[in-house]
């Protein structure tokens, strides 16, 4: 029983306790039973708001389903939904005595409750693929009373007095994130990630291949690894003027497609020139970016073990110096130290960390930050996972649900994992123009995702999900195969050479220009549906029998008005058979 509660008092503060079994419950050979996960919450998460207000919770028990003195309890297990409520809610502090070791949960409108029999029993929180306990069914003032919600000890502050009792070590937690390379341009590895709670600095190795977007960066006479850096696009490479600010290209080798550093396989790439960003300055370590040209291009399409990495580009109303914003999960790699003042403890492996961004007015922050436009700080309030000695110029990644983004350049910190002093990175979204200065090509612009399901909407919607990157047509990017089911080619018969395009509206009529087709003859069109490249053989093809051009167009009119056309087709294009063909949506 838990030190601090008294039987005595009517506040029931530290209403918890925990009880060892005179022999195991075998969970391991026995499907039907499961262990409960319990919160753990870290900085920035204040345990006093978690659940936070407004958490849809669950809570379960053989307990009354009715508020009398009779025994009205079931014999099968119930459940009910109830939601945290605000410790300030006037309903919620004239019952809660201490906010810090209690919550309220109910419905405003009362009807749904814990009752007797439910004591002791779970509340939990869904967390998007486990549920998590975060209360144990306390006390309240009868049972589902509009005004009066149920009472639960908030788990969140015993952590570590559950730990001190319970013998079996917490089982580590683990957030697997997948990605498709095939669907996304960018920040997406040949390998899943998989990030557990551990540290670069004593940490986790990360699993091989799923950071396929970093590069070693090495001294030329002894192939030693000093910083890491991160792939922009097949011939530039992004890291930390620190790393380089002293070196001329010939000093510096990159090696890239490996998860150990001893990898003899590495793709290995000289480099011809390095850009330090002009307002370089240290001791502050101001605008610590640079990339580096390689004298050879890394040939990514060949290679599936090599990724380009997504580069931020952040628009009005996002405030640059608050992206990424504070509090965001964030995952740092490298091959840096794993203990702080220990040469020898860089590792052979690629290893990886997760830790949250922090406030620009935190005062942990604040102390270490020189300008926070262009750095941000990054760690856990009470230290033991960082990055070390030789992660410098390695990448600092946040999820954005189909890959990931680098918002960061790991440049300094006092110290590795010490409480109180994060790391400092470079905020990457200030320098999107001067990347896009030196790199000129799109590679690093990252694309933005368009999901539909083509079973659910009527038009307007392919057989894949569009990969959109801001860019143009002259000189611009291949969409991704059979993204754009309702695009047609417009071609001549006669020689089968495309002249304009158009969109299927239905399974008879394409919808184009009145200039493409003012000079023609339908015996003279035929349409080509189906297809990623024009080349392709097994495109749908149907010719035109008439041609519908608007009765207000003009030919000779240089304002080019009503410039629209319908083309009816002379055999339909069998829409409902052929996934690889769509009908678009009109305003």
């Amino acid at each position: 029983i838990h030190p601090d509660w008294s039987s005595s008092s009517m506040e029931r503060r530290h209403d918890i306790a925990m009880l060892h079994l005179s022999q195991p419950l075998g969970l391991a050979s026995n499907p039907l039973l499961a262990r409960i996960c319990v919160p753990k919450v870290q900085w920035p998460n204040n345990v006093e708001t978690y659940p936070s207000n407004g958490t849809r919770l669950a809570a379960i028990g053989w307990g009354n389903i009715k508020q009398d003195w009779t025994n009205n309890s079931p014999d099968n297990l119930h459940q009910v939904q109830v939601f945290a409520i605000d410790n300030n809610d006037p309903i919620c502090n004239k019952s809660l005595f201490d906010t810090q070791v209690q919550f309220c949960a109910a419905l405003y409108e009362g009807g749904k409750d814990t009752c007797q029999g439910d004591s002791g029993g779970p509340i939990l929180q869904w967390l998007g693929d486990q549920w998590e306990q975060v209360g144990i069914t306390s006390f309240g003032k009868g049972c589902a009373l509009k005004g009066d919600p149920g009472i639960y000890t908030r788990l969140a502050y015993y952590h570590e007095w559950i730990d001190t009792i319970a013998e079996e070590p917490e089982k580590p937690t683990s957030m697997t994130y997948t990605c498709d390379n095939t669907l996304v341009s960018c920040g997406c590895g040949y390998n899943y990630v998989q990030l557990t709670s551990s540290r670069i600095v004593g940490g986790e190795e990360a699993l091989p291949n799923s950071w396929t977007m970093i590069v070693s960066l090495r001294q030329t006479s002894t192939n030693r690894h000093f910083c890491g850096g991160s792939i922009l696009s097949d011939s530039y490479i992004l890291t930390a003027a620190h790393c380089i600010d002293t070196d001329s290209p010939d000093d510096v080798i990159v090696a890239a497609g490996m998860h150990n550093k001893s990898d003899e396989n590495a793709v290995i790439r000289r480099v011809d020139q390095i850009f330090v960003h002009p307002n370089w300055s240290q001791p502050e370590y101001l605008n610590d970016i640079a990339i580096l040209r390689l004298s050879e291009p890394l040939e990514l399409a060949q290679n599936s073990m090599l990724t380009r990495t997504c580069i931020p580009h952040v628009h009005w109303p996002t405030d640059i110096q608050d992206y990424p914003s504070s509090g965001t999960p964030l995952a740092t790699i490298g091959w840096g130290h794993t203990e702080m003042d220990n040469h020898t403890s860089s590792p052979d492996n690629l290893h990886q960390v997760q830790v949250f961004s922090i406030d620009n007015n935190d005062p942990n922050c604040t102390r270490s930050l020189y300008n926070k436009e262009i750095q941000f700080c990054a760690g856990l309030s009470q230290g033991g996972k960082d990055t070390c000695q030789d992660d410098s110029g390695g990448p600092i990644f946040q999820w954005l649900g189909n890959r990931w983004e680098q918002v960061g350049i790991t440049s300094f910190g006092k110290g590795c994992a010490v409480a109180g002093d994060p790391g400092i990175y470079t905020r990457l979204a200030s320098y999107h123009h001067w990347i896009r200065s030196i790199v000129n090509d799109n590679d690093v612009r990252p694309p933005i995702s368009y999901t539909c399901d083509n079973t659910k909407v009527y038009c307007g919607c392919s057989l894949k999900n569009v990969e959109l990157t801001p860019s143009r047509i002259v000189g611009g990017e291949e969409a991704v195969p059979y993204t754009w089911s309702f695009m047609v080619s417009l071609q001549h018969r006669s020689s089968n050479s495309h002249f304009c395009g158009g969109s299927i509206f239905s399974d008879s009529y394409i919808l184009t220009a009145a200039h493409c087709v003012d000079d023609e003859t339908p015996d003279r069109i035929q349409i080509v549906a189906g297809v990623h490249n024009r080349s392709d053989p097994n495109g749908v093809i149907r010719e035109v029998d008439y041609i519908h051009i608007h009765p207000d167009w003009s030919s000779s009119s240089m304002e080019r008005r009503h410039d629209i056309a319908m083309l009816h087709l002379s055999q339909p294009l069998g829409l409902a058979s052929n996934p690889l063909l769509a009908r678009i949506c009109v305003p």
